[in-house]
């Protein structure tokens, strides 16, 4: 539906469908026609073109969840690089496992 919706408008690039596929392949959404939708929040979104150094182009799909009124926890904690060394520090004096996540 995306897909065809891009056809339509005529702004249909290699890159964006390339990217809508790998998105489908990972299982990061489905499609539904709106009005299967109904009592479920639906978000606009919008492709972001780049093109890098080398020449490659490149497209991403970005939803634009941020007004969501449900307001989803949508910030990245950081943290200092010297706070994460006595933190490690600490771990290891102590003897305790430090967890990871990638995400």
């Amino acid at each position: 539906m995306i897909t065809e919706c891009l056809v339509r408008k005529r702004n249909a690039t290699r890159e964006r469908i390339a990217e809508l596929n790998s998105l489908k392949e990972l299982r990061v959404y489905i499609e539904v026609d709106r009005s299967e939708a109904d009592g479920h929040r639906l978000y606009s979104s919008v492709f972001v073109d780049k093109v890098k150094q080398n020449g490659e182009k490149r497209s991403r799909f970005c939803v634009a969840a941020f007004n969501d009124e449900h307001q989803l926890f949508t910030t990245a904690p950081t943290v200092k690089r010297s706070s994460l060394r006595v933190l490690i520090e600490l771990c290891v004096k102590y003897d305790l496992k430090v967890p990871t996540r990638d995400i």
